[in-house]
């Protein structure tokens, strides 16, 4: 959970093309042909939320070389390094479609596992390549409009397919913590997701987009565009009785907090409204965001969008308001420590040499952020678990971990059980933290225990 900080949650991005692109030649209408690939260019950096995006508006020269660069990249984070000999098409803006597809296959080009003789690969030619892998789709007579100009959304639409395409045929894609479990006609996936900021999770694999993107209904711990609630949590973080941060906590603690705030911009009156516990949060997300500032997609975010663009109903099992009144219990010696320590670890980062994310590493080289995305990427539960000990948590006694887990698992059981035990036949996901899947008191275990065949999808 994110409360203030750089960047939103959920950004908005999808939802304001909808309106755009029922207006292009290029989409008779909006459907999911248009947008889920949309979703994949944002996540895999193709768009970025500073990106002015209009479907007339031509690709330029800059934004060209950005998506052949996040297209090459991506393929070389599944062992397809550059190949010394092969040097970049030179083409100049203006683009037509042809041209823009003719460049992102020559990406694929570079790669030292790419075979220009396999059929598999290389069609008869890049164009016909590019149709085959459904990156290229022509209108109702057939016609590609090759000869047509591009614009950067078409642009980062094709790319974001090619590299989906190239991925699904290699078997790679970040496969998730994903359970199923089945009870009558009702299907129900467990995915367990990491609530953090990173890059190189994308895309996910074809099984996971599937299960996604095909789902009757989508269960979220929020719902991301719940107005009421946003509103709500908003002002649970903030003090309505008249007193300020500087009120309940130490002077030292207060100007600390004060001054890092004020190094992002904001003023000390902005700041001494808010509770310890959302600034706390809010600096806990600062820390575990890419030290690069890239503008990376939540694996939460890249779900809801991938289910919302694709029709699938969308809830939540707890809710805006229930979180806030969560933190909001927090006694008030707690809320100050945990203020201190977000604090302290943010200036760790902060402080710590360029290149240096200032949490430790194992034997490995990995912190232990890296190694749970990692375990997270390949499906390895036990990886994961290696890394991440919830029960040790729990046993600590911690005041904020019994809170987000003991308070919360049950609940979460209980609307997995009411989704195994529906009426008629539903398939259905529900998506939340990894850590209230495992564990003891964990969904999959309770699950279990109540009787319900839980199993890791292969």
């Amino acid at each position: 959970m994110k409360c203030i900080g750089k960047r939103p949650f959920f950004r908005l991005f999808v939802l304001l093309l909808v309106a755009v692109l029922t207006l292009s030649p290029l989409a008779a209408a909006a459907d999911a042909w248009v947008l889920d690939p949309l979703v994949d260019a944002e996540a895999l950096g193709l768009l970025t939320s500073e990106d002015n995006i209009n479907i007339e508006t031509a690709v330029s020269d800059a934004q060209m070389q950005r998506i052949c660069d996040c297209v090459y990249q991506s393929f070389a984070q599944i062992g397809m390094e550059r190949q010394a000999s092969q040097t970049p098409m030179t083409v100049e803006g203006p683009y037509t479609r042809r041209q823009v597809l003719e460049l992102l296959h020559n990406q694929l080009g570079f790669c030292t596992s790419f075979d220009p003789t396999d059929e598999n690969q290389l069609h008869t030619d890049n164009i016909s390549c590019m149709v085959r892998r459904g990156v290229l789709r022509g209108d109702a007579s057939g016609d590609y409009m090759l000869d047509c100009s591009c614009s950067f959304p078409e642009a980062a639409i094709f790319a974001a397919r090619f590299v989906t395409a190239v991925y699904d045929e290699c078997g790679a894609g970040s496969k998730g913590l994903l359970w199923k479990a089945t009870s009558g006609g009702n299907t129900l996936y467990l995915l367990g997701t990491i609530h953090v900021d990173r890059g190189n999770l994308y895309p996910f694999s074809s099984d996971l987009r599937g299960i996604l993107s095909t789902a009757d209904e989508a269960l979220f711990e929020v719902d991301f565009l719940n107005v009421d609630g946003i509103s709500y949590f908003m002002q649970a973080q903030m003090y309505s009785d008249g007193t300020t941060l500087a009120d309940h906590v130490d002077p030292d603690l207060y100007a600390a907090v004060v001054e890092v705030f004020e190094d992002m911009g904001l003023t000390e009156a902005q700041i001494a409204v808010y509770k310890p516990w959302a600034l706390a949060n809010t600096l806990s997300s600062l820390s575990l965001q890419e030290d690069d500032g890239s503008d990376v997609m939540v694996i939460d975010s890249y779900a809801y969008s991938k289910a919302m663009v694709n029709g699938v109903s969308i809830g939540e099992v707890e809710g805006y308001a229930f979180q806030a009144d969560l933190f909001d219990s927090l006694s008030q010696p707690y809320q100050e420590a945990y203020l201190a320590s977000c604090l302290n670890s943010y200036l760790t980062l902060l402080n710590a040499p360029e290149g240096d994310d200032g949490a430790a590493a194992d034997e490995t080289g990995l912190t232990q952020l890296d190694a749970m995305l990692a375990a997270w990427k390949a499906r390895d539960l036990a990886g994961f678990q290696a890394v991440y000990d919830k029960d040790a948590a729990l046993a600590s006694g911690d005041e904020l971990t019994a809170l987000l887990f003991s308070e919360r698992d049950p609940h979460m059981t209980e609307a997995a059980v009411a989704c195994l035990e529906a009426e008629g036949e539903n398939t259905v996901v529900l998506i939340v933290g990894a850590g209230h899947m495992v564990g003891s008191g964990g969904i999959v275990e309770s699950l279990r225990d109540l009787g319900y065949t839980v199993e890791l999808v292969a």
